[in-house]
């Protein structure tokens, strides 16, 4: 019995000493930089985990207007201004993680509205200022940065982030409501 545990252990060793070398081929350094809060979001200073409410309502249309997929509607502008900056240049950054309200094979807005009131095969997509679509999970196709000088006397400089939105049909879409929601974070260079 002896035997067999010592030889057991010889082999394991020698296991071990057959496996191949390696080396540290290289080493990566992380760096990065956190700001506070440096900036208002439509005039409300963002405090703790409580995000400002940005409220975009849409108007009312025809599920005709949706009949196939592909079809879109109900194109309404909204504005993101940020005020009281540091000089810096500034990006709107929509929140991947919010995988639950984003579609990720499409990367729109689903609708969280649930049961026989929810309209369904419809989704809201998100459009930058050039009106290009913007994908939600990725954040391609949002473009848009705004420099923010440093002020000059008193005077405050305002970041205005425009960007629309407009029912987007994945079919023939039913009618009832809508409702989503898309977590965003302010992107500092």
């Amino acid at each position: 019995m002896k035997r067999h545990a010592i030889a057991l252990l010889i082999g394991a060793a020698a296991g071990l000493a057959s496996s191949g070398a390696w080396a540290q081929a290289g080493v990566i350094n992380i760096t990065g930089a956190l700001r506070g809060s440096t900036c208002k979001v439509n005039g409300t200073t963002p405090s703790g985990p409580s995000p400002v409410p940005v409220a975009v309502m849409m108007d009312t249309f025809a599920t005709t207007s949706l009949r196939t997929a592909g079809d879109t509607t109900g194109l309404k502008g909204f504005r993101i201004t940020l005020s009281d900056c540091d000089p810096a240049t500034y990006k709107i950054k929509f929140d991947p993680s919010s995988a639950t309200t984003v579609n990720t094979a499409t990367g729109r807005l689903r609708n969280t509205t649930t049961g026989a009131s929810a309209a369904t095969l419809v989704e809201v997509e998100v459009l930058s200022n050039n009106l290009e679509s913007i994908n939600l999970l990725s954040n391609s196709g949002n473009t848009q940065e705004i420099i923010v000088p440093p002020p000059t006397g008193t005077s405050t400089v305002a970041a205005p982030f425009d960007f629309y939105v407009r029912y987007f049909a994945t079919g023939a879409a039913t009618a009832g409501a809508f409702t989503g929601t898309l977590p965003f974070s302010i992107q500092i260079n």
